[in-house]
């Protein structure tokens, strides 16, 4: 416990939290507490024995967690806010199985260390593909695409939206009797994916831009594939249209781009910023 002659120097809530520690919550689990930087951690193990922190900020009067990404006020109490962070993750428990599952099976490229608020994870699907499995508290099935080249992505993005049909979570919560992500996808996808115990790590996998050269901007994959199959580059949305509107032989109609592909130049596409089709293309179409 921290010396009570100490609280001059932290914010006007430092007592009640003092006294929510000592009444309700307990010193057993607060885990550090740094009068110097005038923060505190405090564990919070929920029913599946996840173990999250939440951090109060005397500084800043304010609460926030590894659970989600609001910052809550120091006036919300500390007990309340524990309260409210265990409700939540009563919601999305089912969520966290899943997805905890995909990355101890699966090879995962984006997000590199996930957070719990992450919902969504890049995966590698073979040496030529990647997919984005998206999950919700909201949906009792994920939503997956997949990018690649457009001969060897097209079939699988049309089996991918089936996954709905056959999509039973590993608890077995919607009545079945429990299936692991891995063997989810790769039912419907009617494929085996790397797997993740045979080191498989994704790293000749082609997925930075072939403008910036980069994998991520501002927080966005490279996921715009020219679907010609003998180049099958990556671009990010942005760069791809920063591009094409520099270029004097591009052609635009309304918020569609014709031009040709910044790798193999010799053949022509067209792209939309909302709807991309032949030889740059979005799965999502």
């Amino acid at each position: 416990m921290p010396v009570s002659g100490s609280k001059s120097a932290f914010s006007k809530y430092y007592t009640q939290i003092v006294k929510e520690c000592d009444e309700a919550v307990g010193w057993d689990c607060v885990e550090s507490f740094d009068k110097k930087g005038q923060t505190m951690t405090v564990l919070l193990k929920d029913e599946s024995e996840r173990i999250h922190h939440i951090y109060v900020n005397f500084a800043q009067d304010t609460f926030t967690s590894t659970i989600d990404t609001d910052q809550v006020p120091l006036s919300t109490g500390l007990f309340r806010y524990m309260e409210q962070q265990k409700k939540h993750c009563y919601q999305m428990s089912d969520t966290w199985d899943i997805l905890d599952d995909l990355d101890a099976t699966l090879c995962v490229l984006q997000p590199v260390h996930p957070k719990r608020s992450d919902l969504s994870r890049r995966i590698a699907i073979s040496h030529m593909a990647t997919a984005l499995f998206e999950v919700s508290p909201e949906r009792y099935y994920p939503k997956l695409v997949v990018y690649g080249p457009a001969g060897f992505v097209g079939p699988l993005n049309l089996r991918a939206k089936e996954l709905k049909n056959i999509w039973v979570t590993p608890s077995g919560g919607n009545g079945g009797g429990g299936r692991s992500v891995r063997d989810n996808l790769e039912l419907v996808l009617s494929m085996e994916l790397p797997r993740k115990e045979e080191g498989f790590d994704g790293s000749d996998i082609m997925l930075e831009c072939g403008i910036c050269l980069s994998f991520e901007v501002e927080d966005e994959a490279a996921d715009q594939v020219c679907t010609n199959d003998s180049c099958a580059r990556p671009f990010h949305r942005q760069c791809l249209i920063q591009w094409l509107t520099t270029k004097e032989d591009t052609r635009q109609s309304y918020n569609t781009f014709f031009g040709k592909c910044p790798y193999c130049s010799g053949v022509s596409y067209k792209y939309s910023i909302l709807l991309c089709r032949n030889n740059i293309a979005s799965p999502f179409v």
